[in-house]
């Protein structure tokens, strides 16, 4: 296998030296690229997940505050009903029958 610039005339060993280093780049920056890629892909689910797990974190904590707050204000301004008491009246009972 030739490299471009060797010369078949030339020495083979340096040719095919030059060959086996250029096919070694070559394998050397696809693996980076896929590293690179892998880490952006990591980055990009890492940082959307965070802001999602954020807002639904947001959402849950303002709704129970609110519910607390709601509750309280309930609370406090509500008013227990009380029995009507009846008026303290005096009976005569008679015990005398009339028969």
């Amino acid at each position: 296998m030739g490299h471009q610039g060797c010369n078949t005339s030339g020495n083979h060993e340096i040719c095919a030296k030059i060959a086996e280093n250029a096919h070694q780049a070559g394998e050397t920056n696809q693996a980076q690229k896929r590293t690179i890629k892998r880490d952006w892909t990591m980055k990009t689910i890492l940082t959307s997940s965070t802001v999602l797990f954020t807002i639904l974190f947001s959402l849950a904590f303002g709704i129970a505050c609110g519910y607390a707050v709601i509750s309280a204000i309930l609370h406090a301004f509500a008013h227990r009903p009380e029995l009507e008491k009846a008026p303290a009246t005096a009976v005569i009972a008679s015990t005398a029958s009339s028969h």
